[in-house]
């Protein structure tokens, strides 16, 4: 399916694994400016983040384990609901983010995708 390979990006990957433990997340959007913090997250969990925040497949491609910290701060390209005096003129793209913040990229390509395939059902009938 058509998506996006989260990769290691030229220039390397930036940050040091973290102590494994108990990890946490938070974040989410004010207008177009969105952020996203983690601790004890692994590359995985930021694949299925960025998914969610972005509405695209995003498969994590990197070959990195351990968990790690991290702090991003973006702009998404809706302009649909963005308040009056947004900083997301001041707040990078999602790529540009990840690649100056984490040492990443977003590279659109065809990824794989579990999908669950239905080829045959039949209905059994019941007694009303």
């Amino acid at each position: 399916m058509t998506g996006y390979a989260l990769l290691v990006a030229k220039g390397g990957f930036k940050l040091k694994p973290a102590e494994p433990g108990e990890w946490s997340t938070v974040g989410g959007n004010q207008g177009r400016v969105w952020t996203f913090s983690a601790t004890k997250i692994a590359m995985p969990l930021l694949a299925y983040e960025l998914a969610d925040s972005m509405g695209e497949v995003v498969v994590d491609m990197t070959g990195l384990d351990g968990v790690y910290d991290y702090n991003l701060r973006w702009a998404s390209d809706d302009m649909t609901g963005t308040p009056a005096g947004s900083d997301a003129n001041e707040a990078p793209s999602i790529f540009t983010a990840l690649q100056s913040t984490l040492g990443l990229t977003l590279q659109r390509q065809k990824v794989p995708v579990d999908t669950i395939v239905v080829d045959h059902i039949e209905r059994v009938p019941t007694e009303i």
